[in-house]
């Protein structure tokens, strides 16, 4: 057998051929033996050089049947060179394909059945069986795997190594490569001898430092040839974010378009996801390159640009690329916006003729079939949208005709827009809206009206694309030609032979054939003449389709023939049909009354009234069926003047036209219904009155004098304004309560800031004078009312007496030090004055310091804006007129210091004094009346005044605190005697001379007085004061008690109260301590009383149960 292509079959059968027998060198071999001796030999070495392949050694048909590779199947096949080689001889008594098969099957049942695992106690660790290495030691696992790991955590698994073999083995394990992993001994020792099937086990660290894969292996060195490798892999399952693809959609140039996509992570890990644009990647650091919620790849912008997903969790993106802290990179892609893609996939649309000349910017030809004029022919377009929502409109201009050579591009100056003149092509719907991803249908209806050629092309014009008012998105050229009506007579002429006798009406029939391509209408016009009338009947008609238009009938049978009317315009029709069959004739009357829809507006203008910008507004209009027929109508175009509506069946559309007013704006108005008294809170309400029907919010601030922790900033006053924001709803009015609380006097300006919606701001004047005196005096306490008034502190002295002073501490609540000058006057009982003239030099009352000189502070100016006066310029004379008070005097009313300054938050005492008169003897008793003002000044300049917003009087300019002044003189001794009578009358006689006698009256003195008097009395002889009697000591005690008075509760709540309703609560007011009247000023029952408890000098209460009324 030839086995010079073995090496061959041993690659192809295995398990036949062995390597040990037959190896790939023995044809190199064979070629350098071939040295000339034997011409056998070296014809068939070139036979084997010609030929690599051995498809004549081989049976095909055999390996064929049964489903075996044939050399021919993977070699070329290339048949031997006929000229110089011959063909193989057989050898002699050479077995066929069969026979060797069968042979082959046979040695390999012999092989089998020494192929046993001999012992290996008696071959050599290197020994080879087969060409295979003998196996020692098995790993299992047989690969080291880690999958889920975290940076900086130590993971650990075991590895074992079995002895295989039936003897004791060394084995050695080394450490891998990368610092990753670690590898340590558990069983047993580094130098111990593993018994057969026995093993080892090694513990193998891992300790990543990132979350990428790592690969690495172990050697383990044994007695065989051959290492043991054991592969160690590292791989985390990766995130897997989905989708791949983000179709944004289809977006016209120019425009701006938002997509949302959810992103879920279907991994079986967690990952951080970067967004950045591939041409970033890679990047050392990942955070400090995602700084930006969007990532930016024009024009595509993608947020947000960094975020993290656990396994099943979605976030909502927008993305380019995708790069994972699993450091693996995605990329994902987006679907870019296109332009506009309008696709004709009508079945209809037909390619042009050669030679034809074509409108030069058109991008498909429809032709419609020869008709007749006043026919009317349809095709439907079917257009494919395969982007977004594009409104669109048809028109219909004529053909740009201009003879270009292929493939050249029309100038710009040959292409014009020119509508057409005829209304032969018409398309319906003409406007409206292409929804994406849907077929949009069309009817193009050709309708001639004379006998031409027509050529014209369909445009359809995209509107509202950004950048650009129109888009020509489609040009469809149609084209259509009529012929003349075609009709046939049979017989072509009617001869009447021979004579016919008058008035013999005579009839002969003929037959009119219609061959033209759409139906006709046809009248016979009657000749008559002064010898005959002709007339054909009928005179009129229209010749109609049927079908079948003829036939065969068998014997009994039946056919069923339609009719086929189709009218063109409103008409009563009437025609008969012939049928004609052998030997006999017959008619069918036909008769139709042809109406059109027919749709009219009951109201052809629509007016809109009251319309405000932003609001919708909405009306009605009736479209009025006149007819019985089913209308089916669209609205074509909404324009600013007219809407358009198209009926079917009627030619011309209906236009409705439309009027507007103009559009109203947001517009509100503001009206703000102003003495204030000082300390007592004062609300104005503000009335924000919507004009419109537009809902807008409001706003309101105030500039200057805002509330801050009620005056506690030291400017004086302050606004409050409640609601300060809300919603102001179509004409609503909104009340906005203004609260000015104030704690000094002045003359206030601010401004109140309005904004409602987009309007600018409306800046409201606050203007507020305030009157009042801050100050007040320790013993009456602060007052709501007649605050300029002081107490009355003096009463009865007795002439000549001791000055009498008494302190008064006038306390000052505010922010301000404020400064006081006083001066006191006398009134007189008879003073007839009315005014008094009060001329001043230089500064009324000027700042002194402590030896009363006046202050020298220069020739300040006061800030501008602002009219002080006392810190503005001096002036050289001012001259006040005021109602007269008194003349001005310190006696006997003199007030200590004149100038004194009440610090801020603060108070100061002065001391009132008055020194009693010396009345004349005449006079026993005389009162003394006067008055002290207090002139108010402030020292600060911005406390006197804010430039255009506050400004505060002083001195002469403000009113001054008054305190009034009374004190009455008279004596403080009374005598009262037993007798009336002007003088003390002694009576005597004269004998009574001769001895010694006296004569004794008494009188009283009383001391009407509230203090000790000392006197003395003193006469001329011959009267006498006898000695007073002996001094009487009464004892005095006075016993004040204090009563106290509470009620059962602070705070009383009527709750909600109906005007005119009464509405009654009732308290309980309780005394403790002495007896006391009390009085009420509200509506009280009762409202007067007195509280007497049992126990005056006791701890126990007496009650009273009072009920209060209110009706509002």
């Amino acid at each position: 057998q030839d086995i010079s292509n073995f090496h061959v079959l041993k690659s192809v059968f295995p398990d036949i051929y062995s390597n040990d027998i037959i190896g790939e060198n023995l044809l190199s071999n064979l070629v350098k033996t071939k040295n000339g001796r034997d011409s056998f030999h070296c014809r068939h070495v070139e036979e084997l050089q010609q030929k690599s392949a051995f498809p004549w050694c081989v049976d095909e048909n055999l390996l064929k049947a049964n489903d075996l590779i044939s050399p021919q199947d993977y070699l070329p096949i290339q048949k031997p060179n006929v000229a110089q080689t011959k063909p193989r001889p057989k050898w002699k008594d050479e077995l066929s394909a069969t026979d060797q098969l069968e042979g082959m099957r046979e040695i390999q049942k012999l092989k089998d059945r020494q192929n046993f695992l001999r012992n290996p106690r008696f071959l050599s660790p290197t020994a080879e069986q087969g060409g295979v290495s003998l196996i020692i030691f098995v790993a299992k696992p047989s690969v080291v795997t880690f999958t889920d790991y975290k940076v900086g955590h130590i993971y650990e698994t075991t590895l074992e190594l079995r002895n295989v073999t039936s003897s004791s083995r060394h084995v050695r394990v080394l450490s891998p490569n990368s610092p990753h992993f670690a590898i340590g001994l558990r069983f047993p020792s580094e130098e111990g001898t593993i018994a057969p099937g026995m093993s080892c086990k090694y513990s193998l660290r891992f300790i990543p430092d990132s979350l990428e894969d790592y690969k690495d292996f172990l050697v383990v060195e044994t007695q065989a040839e051959q290492v043991l490798l054991v592969p160690i892999e590292a791989q985390r399952p990766p995130p897997i974010l989905t989708p791949r693809v983000l179709d944004c959609g289809y977006c016209l140039v120019g425009g701006l378009k938002y997509v949302e996509f959810l992103c879920r992570n279907v991994g079986q890990s967690s990952g951080t996801f970067c967004i950045i644009p591939k041409s970033q990647w890679p990047f050392s650091n990942l955070r400090s390159l995602s700084r930006t919620y969007f990532s930016e790849q024009p024009p595509f912008a993608v947020g947000p640009s960094l975020f993290q997903l656990e396994p099943g969790d979605t976030t909502v993106i927008e993305t380019y690329t995708f790069v994972c802290d699993n450091c693996q990179v995605k990329d994902f892609s987006i679907e870019e916006g296109q332009l506009v893609a309008l696709e004709l996939i009508s079945e209809e649309k037909e390619p042009p003729e050669a030679g034809e000349v074509h409108d030069v910017t058109a991008e498909h030809y429809v032709q419609f079939d020869v008709c007749n004029p006043h026919s009317v022919q349809h095709k439907r377009l079917v257009i494919r949208n395969n982007h977004l929502d594009l409104p669109f409109q048809w028109q219909i201009r004529q053909p740009n005709l201009y003879p270009l050579p292929p493939g050249e591009v029309p100038e710009p100056s040959q292409i014009h827009f020119h509508p057409a003149t005829d209304d032969a092509f018409r398309i319906s719907p003409v406007a409206g809206l292409l929804p994406p991803y849907q077929d949009q249908e069309f009817l193009l209806t050709f309708c001639p009206k004379e006998l031409k050629d027509y050529h014209s092309v369909c445009r359809l014009v995209l509107r509202d694309a950004p950048d650009v008012e129109t888009v020509i998105a489609m040009e469809i050229e149609v084209k259509g030609s009529t012929e003349p009506y075609q009709i046939l007579l049979e017989p072509y002429a009617i001869i009447i032979p021979g004579e016919i006798f008058v008035c013999t009406t005579t009839h002969r029939q003929f037959k009119m054939w219609n061959h033209s391509k759409t139906f006709i209408l046809f009248q016979w016009e009657k000749l008559k003449s002064s010898y005959h009338t002709m007339v054909v009947e009928p005179p009129t008609g229209r010749i109609i389709s049927v079908k079948p238009c003829s036939g065969m009938l068998p014997p009994l049978g039946s056919c069923s023939v339609d009719v086929i009317f189709t009218p063109q315009f409103c008409q009563q029709f009437k025609a008969e049909l012939e049928l004609e069959v052998e030997n006999g004739r017959g008619h069918v009357w036909i008769q139709a009354d042809v109406q059109s829809p027919q749709v009219c507006l009951l109201n052809c203008k629509l007016a809109f009234t009251e319309i405000y910008l932003g609001v919708p507004k909405s009306a009605s209009v009736t479209l009025f069926n006149q007819t019985a027929l089913p209308a089916k109508f669209s609205w074509l175009e909404l324009t600013e003047v007219a809407a358009l509506c198209e009926v079917e069946g009627m030619n011309l559309p209906l236009i409705l036209g439309i009027a507007a007013s103009k559009p109203k704006k947001l517009s509100v108005s503001y009206s703000l219904p102003s003495d204030v008294i000082l300390k007592n809170p004062v609300t104005r309400q503000l009335l924000i009155t919507n004009q419109t029907a537009i809902t807008a919010p409001f706003a309101i601030e105030v500039e200057y004098f805002f509330v801050s922790q009620l005056l506690a900033d030291g400017r004086g006053a302050a606004f409050r304004v409640v609601p300060d924001s809300g919603l102001l709803g179509p004409f609503e009015t909104q009340t906005v309560a203004v609260t000015a609380v104030t704690d000094m006097w002045g003359e206030y300006s601010d401004n109140l800031i309005c904004k409602v919606g987009d309007l600018e701001a409306v800046i409201i004047p606050l203007q507020m004078a305030v009157r009042g005196c801050p100050l007040y005096f320790q013993m009456t306490g602060p007052r709501t009312d007649n605050q300029f008034q002081g107490p009355i502190i003096f009463g009865t002295c007795i002439p000549g007496g001791d000055t009498v002073s008494h302190p008064l501490r006038i306390n000052n609540p505010t922010t301000f030090a404020i400064r006081m000058d006083w001066e006191t006057y006398n009134t007189e009982k008879d003073d007839s004055k009315l005014l008094d003239v009060v001329l001043a030099f230089g500064e009324p009352f000027p700042p002194k310091d402590a030896d009363g000189s006046e202050e020298d502070r220069g020739d300040a100016e006061g800030e501008e804006g602002c009219a002080l006066t006392s810190h503005a310029k001096k002036k050289l004379v001012s001259v006040h007129i005021r109602p007269h008070v008194g003349k001005l005097s310190d006696y006997p009313f003199c007030i200590n210091p004149q100038q004194i300054v009440i610090p801020a938050k603060s108070g100061a005492t002065i001391h009132v004094s008055f020194t009693p008169l010396t009345p004349s003897e005449s006079v026993s008793e005389s009162r003394c009346s006067g008055l002290a003002l207090g002139f108010m000044s402030l020292d600060f300049e911005m406390a006197a005044c804010v430039p255009g917003k506050v400004r505060r009087a002083q001195g002469l300019e403000l009113q001054p605190v008054r305190v009034d002044l009374q004190a009455a003189v008279k004596p403080a001794l009374l005598v009262q005697m037993e007798e009336e009578g002007e003088a003390l009358e002694f009576k005597a006689s004269a004998g009574d001379l001769l001895k010694e006698f006296d004569v004794t009256q008494t009188f009283q003195l009383r001391n009407t007085s509230e203090v000790a008097l000392q006197f003395r009395m003193e006469t001329q002889p011959p009267f006498s004061v006898l000695k007073a009697k002996q001094k009487q000591i009464v004892p005095l005690c006075a016993h004040l008690l204090l009563s106290t008075l509470s009620l059962s509760t602070d705070r009383l709540s009527f709750g909600v109260c109906y005007v005119g309703q009464t509405k009654s609560r009732e308290i309980t007011l309780s005394c403790r301590g002495s007896h006391t009247y009390w009085k009420s000023t509200f509506k009280v029952t009762p409202n007067f009383g007195l509280l007497r408890p049992k126990e005056p000098h006791g701890t126990c209460s007496v009650k009273q149960h009072l009920q209060i009324s209110f009706t509002p």
